[in-house]
């Protein structure tokens, strides 16, 4: 017999699995920080691999 692999939606429970809180503003310092660092990050690590020729004197 073949097993039902489909998700019943309309059975799962709509609120989140825990009671949302406000952040801290320690912890909101904390998320912005480490976006920009983690942008930061990608833009270099694009700027190294697009920017690999040997440059002339």
């Amino acid at each position: 017999m073949a097993r039902d692999g489909r998700i019943d939606y309309a059975k799962r429970d709509p609120k989140p699995a825990q009671a949302s809180r406000e952040l801290t503003t320690y912890e909101r310092v904390e998320l912005l920080v480490s976006g920009v660092l983690r942008d930061v990050s990608i833009r270099l690590e694009e700027k190294r691999t697009v920017d690999t020729t040997p440059r002339e004197r």
